[in-house]
């Protein structure tokens, strides 16, 4: 009532209306911070019976942690859900899996739409994928994309979707490739880049995805993943018989001690009686070789309570006895010795780069930066073998010497010009000339220098590995489980972007309009 009137019947509707909307809107709001928050947290949402309507009191049955989470948030304190719950007709709970898929595809979409809208802010960008079978034995393709975000100043990997592909070849591939770039939004003019690994249906030249997609859009050069290069190169380098024998042992004593928990214990106990830290062997990868240079150099370490562990075997354990001889035998080996504590050395000039490599903001600049000055330490090493090999065999004996093992000797044009001139002219005490893309590209003025911001963008944009897509692999493997299998790829890629992409913040209000919407 305004000034006596009476408030028209329109008027009234309206208010109710907005009311209701307003009621809702806070419902469906707390059901969808619900889902966020299984979603970020890898939480499974389903429950042996997750369907029919939410009741506050404790089910017979396990109905899952989203219906759990719900019933606890209304039982503490949020008297909007609780009313929902309490009041809500059957088809009106919003809590079935139907409508969780529903929210959060929509979440999935727009975190989608935040990536996509700063890949068309800078325009150019690089695919990078991978494939990989999930725990129900479908083939799951990652895309991920690769930018500079202008907004930070920073190159930025960005995992986009998983995508159940039927057809493996080449040409299959590539068709979903850009196929799934399109429906995103993605004008595949502006991709300057393809990054997979080293697979035929991927890098192959005449029927590979690059070569089908460089064939369409000439702009997209292929950069075969570095760090799958790397692990080849360590692989190949490997094949020498000692190195090979070493490596074996090592996989199989690490193996031996790990299935067993009475000879972890003894092995912990004997680290301690030497002041060293009690830890378990580390599970030897046998894929990636920057995983192995951690382990082989604990390894190496803790030779000697490795070596007292296997003869406590020995004496304790008359089943374990004939294996524990056989390692103790081979541990005390000097060529074993000597071979470790060189596969040591070697690895440990090796890991740093890997680990950079892995880096999603590292450029090719940078990247081939980093493999010149390995090589180059390698180099140095091979100019000085018998420097070198003096030291690791003087490190060999002091270890087998404690061992009371015999030493042995084994065999073994205009814009370019003035940005040139510029950083000729400088004062390096006042300004450092940039050592990469990354930081040329932060302190290139466009109004100046338009052409090399263009060309610092692209190369930065350049992909070095393909890790980031390894990465959402292990999301993957976390998500879809024996006991999830069934998850469906709409809700696993929704999942997986929420997880992945936790530094994305995601606003409620504009979910929830969109719910409503649709």
């Amino acid at each position: 009532m305004v000034d006596g009137k009476i408030d028209s019947v329109q008027f009234q509707v309206d208010k109710q209306m907005k009311k209701e909307l307003i009621e809702n809107t806070k419902k469906i709001s707390a059901i969808i911070e619900t889902i966020i928050f299984c979603g970020r947290q890898e939480i499974p949402l389903r429950g042996h019976k997750d369907y029919g309507r939410l009741s506050l009191n404790d089910p017979d049955n396990n109905d899952g942690n989203f219906r759990a989470l719900l019933r606890y948030r209304a039982k503490n304190g949020d008297d909007t859900l609780k009313s929902h719950i309490l009041n809500a007709g059957g088809k009106q709970m919003y809590s079935s899996p139907l409508i969780q898929n529903e929210i959060i595809e929509l979440i999935g979409t727009y975190i989608q739409n935040i990536i996509i809208e700063k890949v068309k802010k800078t325009k150019f960008f690089t695919v990078l994928a991978d494939e990989t079978s999930d725990v129900q034995g479908i083939e799951q393709f990652s895309l991920v994309v690769r930018y500079f975000d202008e907004d930070i100043n920073e190159i930025r990997e960005d995992f986009l979707k998983f995508v159940p592909v039927h057809d493996v070849t080449g040409k299959g591939l590539a068709t979903t490739v850009k196929n799934e770039l399109q429906s995103l939004g993605l004008d595949l003019n502006y991709m300057r880049g393809q990054g997979y690994d080293g697979a035929a249906a991927m890098s192959g030249a005449f029927n590979g995805v690059q070569a089908i997609i460089l064939e369409e859009y000439p702009m997209a050069i292929y950069t075969h993943c570095v760090s799958h290069s790397l692990n080849l190169v360590l692989n190949d380098a490997s094949k020498l018989q000692p190195v090979r024998n070493c490596i074996g042992v090592i996989r199989e004593i690490s193996t031996f001690i790990r299935a067993s928990v009475r000879r972890s214990n003894i092995l912990k106990t004997k680290l301690c009686k030497q002041g060293l830290t009690p830890s378990r062997l580390m599970n030897y990868c046998d894929t990636r070789w920057v995983e192995r240079h951690e382990a082989i150099v604990n390894f190496k370490n803790d030779i000697l309570p490795i070596i007292e562990t296997m003869e406590q075997i020995m004496l304790d354990n008359k089943d374990d006895e004939t294996a524990a001889r056989s390692f103790h035998k081979k541990l005390c080996d000097f060529e074993f010795l000597i071979t470790l504590v060189t596969v040591s050395k070697m690895l440990a000039i090796t890991h740093k780069i890997s680990v950079s490599l892995q880096k999603p903001d590292i450029d090719l600049s940078s990247a081939i930066g980093h493999i010149e000055l390995v090589k180059s330490v390698i180099s140095d090493i091979r100019s000085n073998v018998e420097i070198e090999f003096k030291h690791l065999y003087l490190s060999a004996q002091a270890i087998s010497s404690k061992l009371n093992v015999e030493p042995s000797i084994p065999r073994i044009v205009g814009e370019w010009t003035v940005w040139v001139k510029k950083w000729k002219m400088v004062d390096t005490t006042i300004e450092k000339i940039p050592k990469n893309a990354l930081t040329a590209l932060k302190v290139c003025q466009f109004d100046l220098f338009p052409n090399i911001y263009i060309l610092l963008k692209i190369l930065c944009t350049i992909p070095i590995t393909t890790a980031s897509v390894e990465r959402s692999f292990s999301t993957l493997g976390r998500l879809k489980t024996y006991i999830r299998n069934q998850c469906g790829n709409v809700r696993l890629t929704g999942l997986a972007l929420m997880t992945i992409h936790r530094n994305i913040p995601l606003q409620i209000d504009d979910i929830t309009k969109e719910f409503n919407v649709t």
